[in-house]
């Protein structure tokens, strides 16, 4: 099996979830509290369980190596200093989703770092950019959205979804071959999310009259899983199904 988390995932805790730390839990967050406290960069970095995500557009951060050239853009002294003088008692279990610093600033899974939630300035000022290089290279009428969500390339297809300033999604595609900034072929609004069972696994569907066009964003799976499936039906009978690529 694959193991992946979203952060968007990561991020869905209610109070009720929230369980004490069995002894095992807690020398694991005491030994990276330690880590902290020495403020060893590459004790951190091997703490880490990678791939680790950053908010969509920035890269996935792959291995140690790239962590290394990253380091000031995820780890500020800040957040390095709210983990090193963390108390036992600001961590806790939250089920499958692993062990949470406070409301979900950090993630733990088997003692190591999957899920940052904190955005440094560097990374903050990163995201502004990316994001408005994005808005440059799309055609004009695509240009206002709160934030990317995916973007993917089907054998086929080319599909941007973006979440709007009202939380709902748009989805856009256009031909393989084509650019983000020509005129896309079809646009789709007021999309929703779902999410699936305890993977992070989750799906945008978008409702276009007998049509319902569905994309399913998958983290767990088999070796062979693809990352997006695109599935569209007509009358609740499928005509479409194809595997996706995300890029960023």
């Amino acid at each position: 099996m694959i193991k992946s988390f979203s952060l968007c995932a990561v991020l869905l805790v209610a109070s009720t979830d929230v369980l004490a730390l069995t002894p095992v839990e807690l020398k694991q967050v005491n030994n990276v509290i330690q880590i902290f406290k020495k403020n060893n960069r590459a004790q951190i970095i091997a703490q880490i369980d990678y791939p680790l995500e950053r908010p969509e557009p920035i890269s996935t951060i792959k291995n140690s190596a790239e962590m290394s050239t990253r380091f000031e853009q995820v780890f500020d002294q800040a957040l390095i200093d709210k983990i090193a003088n963390s108390k036992s008692a600001q961590w806790s279990n939250a089920g499958w989703r692993g062990i949470m610093l406070d409301d979900g600033t950090v993630w733990l899974n088997g003692g190591k770092i999957f899920a940052l939630n904190y955005s440094t300035e560097l990374e903050k000022k990163l995201l502004k950019q990316l994001i408005q290089q994005q808005k440059s290279e799309l055609y004009f009428s695509l240009k206002q959205f709160k934030s990317p969500e995916i973007r993917f390339k089907t054998d086929d297809y080319l599909v941007r979804i973006d979440e709007m300033s009202n939380g709902q999604f748009r989805y856009a595609s256009w031909k393989a071959d084509k650019k983000m900034r020509s005129k896309p072929e079809l646009v789709l609004k007021k999309g929703k999310i779902e999410f699936s069972g305890s993977s992070g696994n989750h799906t945008y569907i978008f409702k276009s009259g007998p049509y319902i066009y569905s994309v399913d964003r998958i983290f767990m799976g088999a070796d062979e899983t693809p990352e997006v499936i695109l599935t569209v039906e007509k009358s609740g009978k499928e005509i479409l199904q194809q595997a996706g690529k995300l890029f960023h």
